[in-house]
């Protein structure tokens, strides 16, 4: 397991201001008070272990960007709002992965280049692949919206192939974070594939009738063991401290909203969940 380093071990990188032609105006008026927004950033598995968060300050006339990226590697990135570059900024050679990079964009100091993440996507790109490795979907509004907290569940429905087996899945999210965990219980021992539009995500061994869990988190297990991603929780957001069938945690890459879930063994559908309930 790599090193997580706490913040007083933060490598800061210097954001570089990139000019370009964004497609929102913000909305930053001079007597507003200072208030914060944030948001965990999600992972799209490009780089495994990676995640990061948002935060953004506006009032007073400024706005104050500031991302954190931990687990990416050595390399050049670009910071996008809404699909526009506002800022990048360099890991040198020799940066553990697990370090934090952490990119900030003062208004004060960005000259004409605007930005206001509110309401937009947010991604951290790696310049020289070009993928996307960390991202927000929308940014929230307000603090009613960073306080929304989302909980969708489904149950399994069985094809007969066993029919004690019986389950259920559920998503929960809260400022940015994601848990998707099934349970599922009265399947046969052996080895079963979790299947998301005909891919497998995951794998489910069951040594005996019990209830057992497949837990996906956007916050990867190193981040929770090592308390930098972890907080006092609050009722009905997505916790650490859960553990599957094999005692690990998984990464969240995907969203099963909308799509057809299954758990299959040899490639026929035992529990079947279709699709997943978008909302």
């Amino acid at each position: 397991m790599r090193r997580a380093l706490g913040f007083a071990s933060t490598l800061f990188l210097t954001a570089v201001l990139v000019t370009s032609a964004l497609s929102w105006v913000p909305n930053i008026r001079a007597d507003e008070p200072v208030l914060s927004l944030q948001s965990y950033l999600e992972p799209t598995g490009a780089t495994p272990g990676a995640w990061g968060k948002a935060r953004f300050q506006f009032g007073h006339g400024s706005q104050r960007l500031r991302i954190e990226a931990h687990g990416l590697d050595a390399g050049v990135y670009d910071i996008l709002v809404a699909g526009g570059a506002v800022a990048s900024g360099e890991i040198p050679e020799g940066a553990l992965g697990s370090d934090a990079g952490v990119f900030v964009l003062d208004s004060r100091s960005a000259g004409r280049v605007l930005f206001d993440p509110r309401g937009a996507t947010v991604e951290v790109v790696n310049r020289f692949t070009g993928m996307t490795e960390l991202s927000v979907d929308t940014f929230p509004r307000d603090k009613r919206e960073e306080l929304r907290r989302s909980r969708i569940e489904a149950e399994f429905t069985g094809t007969d192939v066993q029919p004690a087996a019986s389950g259920s899945a559920v998503l929960r999210s809260f400022k940015g974070r994601s848990r998707f965990v099934v349970k599922v219980d009265g399947l046969a021992p052996g080895t079963y594939d979790l299947v998301l539009g005909g891919s497998p995500e995951g794998q489910l061994h069951v040594r005996s009738l019990d209830e057992i869990e497949l837990t996906f988190d956007t916050i990867p297990a190193e981040a929770l063991e090592s308390g930098d991603a972890q907080r006092a929780p609050r009722a009905d957001e997505p916790q650490g401290g859960d553990e599957d069938d094999e005692g690990l945690r998984r990464l969240l890459t995907f969203d099963p909203r909308g799509w057809a879930i299954s758990v299959a063994r040899d490639g026929v559908d035992i529990l079947v969940i279709d699709p997943f309930p978008p909302s």
